[in-house]
């Protein structure tokens, strides 16, 4: 059976997980790069969640999400064109 010092040794292990989070020290790995096209994705579509938008803000650099998001644009661009050109007949 645990003991009552046992119990509250875990909580206290949570609590300073917690707490580390709570005062800014967050940590500031790299997102992997599918993480961050996926993020590109959902805010393309306008369907980005409130945490990836908050987590898309603290981590990782503004030139990877640019670049991301000028390959995104210039591949949802050339899908819509590539529709159309199907659609009207044109291909």
């Amino acid at each position: 059976m645990r003991s009552h010092t046992d119990t509250n040794k875990g909580s206290n292990v949570t609590q300073k997980a917690v707490n580390a989070g709570k005062d800014g020290q967050q940590r500031k790995d790299k997102l992997p790069f599918w993480k961050v096209a996926l993020s590109i994705a959902q805010a393309g579509f306008g369907v980005q969640s409130h945490a990836n938008r908050e987590r898309d803000f603290g981590q990782g650099s503004i030139g990877t999400y640019v670049a991301a998001a000028l390959i995104f644009t210039a591949v949802f661009v050339l899908s819509l064109l590539l529709i159309v050109r199907l659609v009207l007949g044109e291909l």
